[in-house]
């Protein structure tokens, strides 16, 4: 679909005979999703991969060749991501849009629940998304982040991160206030160039 100097950007038309490594992605909206893009590999496959993307970087960014290659850190094959930056997207006609940014596009993919993410972000997307639609103005929301925080249990808890063009108003704070509860959640709200601040 593509040229470049030193190699193609090519589109599957088909699997004629599958490697022993490619799974069925479990999550169903991988075809359009650009979150992530290794689902069709088996997980060992999956470090192998990025095991060589970080060895081809050493050498051709900095010249190196390791001599010895320490094991790969391992984590569960699925709810291991700690941290997310979800697009927002209002369109002109139809129902708000919360989710990743399908492969290069611009279009945001709806995602409800998330399987890479870790269980306490898993859901947020979808029980975020209404509420975020419901504010005064959706359209000064820029998008979304995620993450989780450590307390010292070793319980985790999540972590949201609004950017919005203005302060909320006071119905907008009642909301918002209203959900970091019910989802036990922190919530942040920064407009840009300001550091954002904790208020729920």
């Amino acid at each position: 679909t593509r040229r470049y100097s030193s190699n193609r950007r090519c589109r599957l038309v088909r699997v004629i005979e599958a490697s022993p490594r490619r799974v069925t992605p479990p999550c169903p909206i991988v075809d359009r999703c650009g979150g992530c893009g290794l689902q069709h590999l088996n997980h060992e496959a999956q470090l192998d991969h990025k095991t060589g993307v970080v060895r081809e970087l050493l050498a051709r960014q900095a010249g190196l060749e390791p001599g010895v290659l320490e094991a790969p850190l391992r984590s569960a094959p699925f709810g291991y991501r700690r941290r997310a930056r979800l697009a927002w997207h209002v369109p002109r006609r139809g129902a708000p849009v919360l989710g990743f940014r399908q492969e290069g596009s611009r279009d945001v993919v709806a995602v409800d629940e998330c399987l890479v993410l870790d269980p306490v972000l898993a859901t947020l997307p979808g029980r975020l998304r209404p509420m975020l639609a419901s504010l005064r103005r959706p359209r000064d929301l820029g998008h979304v982040e995620f993450t989780v925080s450590e307390s010292g249990d070793g319980s985790g808890r999540a972590v949201v991160y609004l950017h919005l063009v203005d302060d909320p108003s006071p119905e907008d704070g009642a909301r918002l206030a209203a959900f970091a509860e019910t989802a036990g959640a922190y919530l942040y709200v920064g407009m840009a160039g300001q550091r954002p601040q904790c208020l729920y």
